[in-house]
């Protein structure tokens, strides 16, 4: 029967990476897996994003509704494998919307697994992954992300104190397992994949039967979202300490972001 892989976080851990080495190869391996990367869960992540922010009956039925929409949108007897890459199934990222770890993600992730059972997907064989990184470079990964992406105005030491900081990726990911149980939930850990030919990507390819064989017709894309250069880091961190509004705070980002590798480039 074909494999539903579904890619589910954690942020920070090779997600984009993977998702970029997937994304470029689609038309290759189409023979062999569907591949739906964030471009094609918009609703889906919307849905799950906003029941992490409330977990009340209104997001659950949401998310539900969500799921639902999303499937129905697929042949379900089409022979392929299908992967599903999206790390906003886990939640938000700790150190936003006053999260400090992944604490909805196993009733994310178990309302995922009730409602296939519902649609034509329930004779898949179902599987989830999850990415890892050691919690260190893992935090500092976060915080660089919180820079760029809002306006975090900690430095990095004063954010490593902070319990989102401290979150420990392989107790969320045993907790997913107790929840989703039976369905199996593989792990790996970016120390272990990044430097892979594929990249984190190796880690899904080996969980999808139809595309291991067929790797090899697959070609690396690199680091992708990666932690922010120091020096561009503190202009980010310089920025997020002034008065500027939403607008202003990214336009002056985006500024910022593109002289700075335009003195790179001349350096080279």
């Amino acid at each position: 029967m074909p494999r539903l892989l579904i890619h589910a976080g954690f942020h920070k851990t090779g997600t984009s990476s993977l998702q970029a080495t997937m994304r470029k190869n689609a038309d290759k391996i189409a023979d062999w897996v569907r591949v739906n990367t964030p471009e094609e869960t918009k609703d889906l992540r919307l849905a799950a994003w906003l029941f992490a922010r409330g977990s009340d009956e209104d997001t659950e039925e949401l998310l539900r509704e969500a799921i639902q929409a999303f499937f129905a949108q697929f042949d379900a007897h089409d022979p392929r494998d299908v992967l599903i890459t999206e790390e906003d199934l886990a939640g938000s990222m700790p150190g936003r919307h006053g999260k400090t770890r992944y604490d909805t993600a196993p009733r994310t992730l178990c309302i995922l697994i009730e409602e296939l059972a519902k649609t034509g997907f329930a004779d898949h064989d179902i599987a989830i992954l999850l990415t890892l990184r050691q919690t260190e470079p893992w935090a500092k990964s976060c915080y660089s992300q919180h820079l760029r992406s809002r306006p975090m105005v900690s430095d990095l030491e004063t954010y490593m104190t902070t319990p989102a900081a401290k979150c420990d990726l392989a107790a969320c990911a045993n907790e997913i397992a107790a929840a989703v149980a039976p369905v199996p939930v593989h792990r790996a850990w970016l120390e272990e994949i990044g430097n892979l030919r594929l990249g984190p990507a190796e880690a899904a390819i080996d969980h999808l039967p139809q595309l291991s064989v067929h790797r090899d017709v697959m070609h690396p894309t690199g680091i992708a979202n990666g932690t922010l250069p120091a020096e561009l880091a503190e202009t980010y961190l310089a920025l997020n300490r002034q008065d500027l509004d939403p607008m202003e705070l990214k336009q002056a980002k985006l500024q910022a972001r593109r002289t700075y590798w335009r003195a790179r480039r001349q350096e080279g």
